[in-house]
């Protein structure tokens, strides 16, 4: 076999794994975790289950990957984009920061998938402490970010360190409300009462 023909060969194997996880991450967002399976998969990715199977052998095999490529939008700190200029003012900084995580992050149909992952496999000791796991490593660099970038939190706020999380857990449960379809006034009140919550608590 040349060596031109294996490249072709690569390319063609990794594009048909791609096709699998986007399929699968889309049935997760559409039909939640219990109904996502094999068949469905296949189906989407236009491929049969064996050549699923030749990739991942079983539907395990296939959420441990899962799990990591739907937490990796999460990090918030691969994000360089959505932090605000330090010289700003606070209201300015506020807005623009939650502006940006919404529209790239947590607004965004695909969150939806990585809450519906986490939250069905629970039960799957090894996926969820691998959960765990990522969320150990990010969490600390999130809220070192926002307090990093918002200084005025971490002057005036006692138990700052507390302040990241309680603005980002606001954030993913207006995340995972959208399965509902809110109101996109009703959407907007929601964020600029964070970006206020920021503002209040800087002063």
């Amino acid at each position: 076999m040349t060596t031109r023909v294996k490249k072709f060969q690569q390319i063609k194997s990794e594009n048909t794994r791609q096709k699998i996880i986007d399929s699968a991450l889309k049935l997760l967002e559409l039909k939640g975790y219990s109904k996502t399976n094999i068949t469905d998969i296949a189906k989407g990715a236009d491929i049969t289950v064996g050549a699923f199977q030749h990739h991942f052998p079983t539907k395990d095999a296939l959420l441990e990957v899962l799990v990591l490529e739907v937490l990796s939008p999460l990090n918030i700190s691969s994000f360089s984009n959505v932090w605000p200029n330090l010289e700003d003012n606070i209201v300015d900084k506020a807005d623009y920061f939650v502006n940006q995580v919404w529209s790239q992050i947590y607004g965004k149909k695909s969150y939806i998938a990585s809450w519906s992952l986490i939250l069905g496999c629970r039960a799957n000791k090894k996926l969820f402490d691998l959960i765990l796991e990522q969320r150990s490593v990010n969490d600390p660099i999130f809220n070192l970010n926002f307090l990093k970038y918002f200084p005025e939190i971490q002057e005036k706020v006692p138990n700052a360190e507390h302040f990241p999380s309680f603005i980002y857990s606001t954030l993913r449960g207006m995340a995972i409300l959208e399965i509902l379809n809110p109101e996109s006034k009703e959407v907007e009140s929601q964020l600029n009462f964070i970006k206020k919550t920021i503002v209040m608590y800087a002063h």
